[in-house]
């Protein structure tokens, strides 16, 4: 989808300082575009938070969608199912 906001939802809702929060594309894709590197969190098997950071970079598709590309070493920490 080419929209120019991203839904909010429970996953992605920020929730420390939500008034700071900016669910604009365009703003989310400056971000990621001059970051480099991205920190990917998650709840591990044990219920863990864990925090990986990963060399990162955004791509609008042939499609219009947007896709996040990451490169790190993984060491089985988690999988990803899209």
């Amino acid at each position: 989808s080419t929209d120019e906001r991203f839904d909010k939802t429970p996953l992605n809702a920020v929730r420390r300082h939500p008034e700071r929060a900016n669910y604009d594309r365009a703003t989310i894709a400056s971000i990621v575009r001059e970051a480099k590197i991205l920190h990917v969190a998650f709840n591990d098997d044990a219920g863990n938070p864990q925090c990986i950071p990963m060399l990162g970079a955004w791509d609008d598709g042939p499609d219009g969608q947007p896709y996040i590309y990451l490169h790190g070493t993984w060491h089985d920490m988690f999988d990803i199912s899209i």
